[in-house]
């Protein structure tokens, strides 16, 4: 496998380098784009691993990082298909817990309450928001697809604000919270609930003990998750779940329009 992959990744090094010393957001994605189909590539010479030795920690490890991009039932199932002794093993437990806590943040699941200072500095709890239907958007100043999904993310807001929907953005800028609130002035959309995610770095270990996107399993951005008035987790959009379109859909469904 490592020879396969290093070969693919020998093909796309010239990309790779280019996206490293690119400055322009746009110019970024474009690159990013153009990579994609080595990314995929690798992707599938790591699942023919995977499948190929359950009996391998070289699997477990595989699978820890892969977990991130995985729905929660995709993940479940190949890590019930490896053998009792990686399971049990050091790593195959933090799989196990990887695999849990994108169980948390799945469809199913009660939403995990969180409480935080908000963008304005009050207090703001998930819990008071019962009764709505609401959008987590998990997202970052410097994520150029979750800045352009703003737009969009409004048009949702508008349409549906009058049936009870409500959008709380949480943001991965705890470093930088100047470049948060510029953001957030820059693309208009004050009119949603603002926290950090709440992870904490003292120069050598991460405190994760308030960290909002671990309760819900989040590794990528943009993800959102919907959840219903009665605070089930009913949708997964983005990384360990569907296609943003579908929550479209979903939400065509839920209010009828």
């Amino acid at each position: 496998m490592n020879k396969e992959l290093i070969a693919v990744r020998n093909r796309m090094k010239a990309l790779n380098d280019a996206y490293r010393k690119e400055k322009d957001p746009e110019k970024s994605t474009e690159i990013k784009d153009k990579m994609e189909p080595f990314y995929e590539e690798m992707g599938k010479i790591t699942d023919r691993f995977i499948a190929t030795h359950i009996d391998s920690y070289v699997t477990a490890g595989q699978l820890r990082y892969k977990v991130s991009s995985m729905t929660y039932p995709e993940a479940q199932a190949v890590f019930d298909r490896l053998s009792e002794r990686v399971k049990k093993s050091k790593l195959g437990q933090e799989v196990y817990q990887e695999i849990q806590k994108l169980k948390n943040g799945s469809p199913g699941s009660p939403a995990a309450i969180f409480s935080k200072k908000d963008i304005d500095g009050e207090m703001f709890s998930l819990a008071d928001l019962r009764g709505k239907y609401v959008i987590i958007d998990f997202w970052a100043s410097w994520c150029v697809p979750c800045r352009k999904s703003n737009p969009h993310l409004k048009e949702l807001y508008r349409k549906y604000k009058d049936q009870g929907l409500e959008v709380v953005c949480v943001s991965d800028d705890d470093p930088d919270e100047a470049k948060w609130r510029t953001a957030v002035k820059k693309d208009d959309i004050g009119m949603f609930h603002h926290v950090l995610r709440g992870l904490k770095f003292d120069g050598k270990d991460f405190d994760r003990s308030e960290d909002i996107s671990e309760l819900y399993g989040i590794h990528s951005l943009p993800t959102k998750i919907l959840i219903d008035k009665e605070g089930m987790i009913i949708g997964r959009y983005g990384g360990g779940g569907e296609s943003h379109e579908k929550m479209d859909e979903k939400l065509k469904e839920v209010f009828g329009n």
